[in-house]
């Protein structure tokens, strides 16, 4: 039981939200994730998870588990390296947009554009249209229909160009059929109430949910008990304190997984956390 959980600690940074995958780094630190057998997939899979919700949950292999003491310790800073190296790169700074534009949170600006959208698609049926109907108008309708159609491309034009001198007069009048469906002020609020939400769970700054993340994990490892006694129950260790029994599952796999790994995870997410931005 004690070796299955040395890979949760190993992979304490990534459960602090930070492990993911990346390729132009990769050739500098893909022996760390070789001698846990794993892959960068794998890890993505469960960082994502765990950045988001901050939860904890790694994957064990047997490689992990196969760590002898006394190597532990580098294992997490060289992990550590791993990490800092990723979340410095243009490609996790893509991936964690893509997790936030997943929200998919519509703003009321967004809102004026798909009306806007739908307008021009009108507009283009009614352009298809245009040809057969002044062919098939009377005399006295013709020049009716082609004023009409002059007029319905002069609106196209100037609803896609923002430059166009009537742009903002046009987008007015979309904003204010709009408002005829919609309650803008009743959207606003919900809007800000999504937004500061989103703002909460993945911050458009991501240092803000790393110092989260590394506060989180060291007041969660501090004063642990590491002289604590275990004794065998049935087919488990159980602690002999009930007090520390009581502690959650993630508490007491990170006691179990060794002061050796546990210290070199807090060590090393104490000098990130000194070295990140002022908040």
């Amino acid at each position: 039981m004690i070796m299955k959980k040395i890979m949760l600690y190993l992979l304490l940074l990534v459960s602090s939200g930070m492990l993911l995958s990346f390729s132009y780094v990769y050739y500098r630190f893909n022996e760390v994730l070789k001698s846990l057998d794993l892959t960068d997939e794998r890890a993505q899979r469960y960082v994502l998870e765990n950045l988001e919700s901050g939860g904890f949950s790694a994957p064990v292999t047997a490689a992990a588990m196969a760590i002898p003491v006394g190597k532990r310790a580098d294992i997490v800073n060289k992990l550590g390296d791993y990490v800092k190296a990723y979340v410095n790169s243009p490609a996790f700074k893509k991936q964690y947009q893509e997790k936030r534009d997943a929200w998919n949170i519509r703003s009321w600006d967004d809102l004026i554009d798909e009306q806007i959208q739908q307008e021009l698609k009108d507009i283009e049926e009614d352009l298809e249209n245009a040809p057969s109907v002044i062919a098939n108008a009377s005399a006295a309708m013709k020049p009716v229909y082609e004023k009409g159609l002059k007029e319905t491309k002069e609106r196209k034009a100037a609803l896609i160009d923002p430059k166009h001198p009537k742009h903002a007069q046009y987008r007015r009048e979309s904003e204010a059929d709009l408002m005829e469906r919609e309650d803008k002020q009743a959207f606003m609020e919900n809007y800000k109430n999504e937004m500061a939400d989103l703002e909460k769970k993945l911050p458009a700054d991501f240092n803000v949910l790393l110092r989260k993340r590394l506060r989180e994990f060291l007041q969660e490892t501090a004063n642990i008990p590491w002289d604590a006694k275990l004794e065998k129950k049935g087919r488990k260790m159980v602690f002999t304190d009930p007090e520390l029994e009581k502690k959650s599952f993630a508490w007491k796999a990170r006691f179990r997984s060794g002061k050796e790994v546990v210290e070199a995870a807090r060590s090393y997410a104490q000098s990130w956390l000194k070295a990140l931005p002022a908040k």
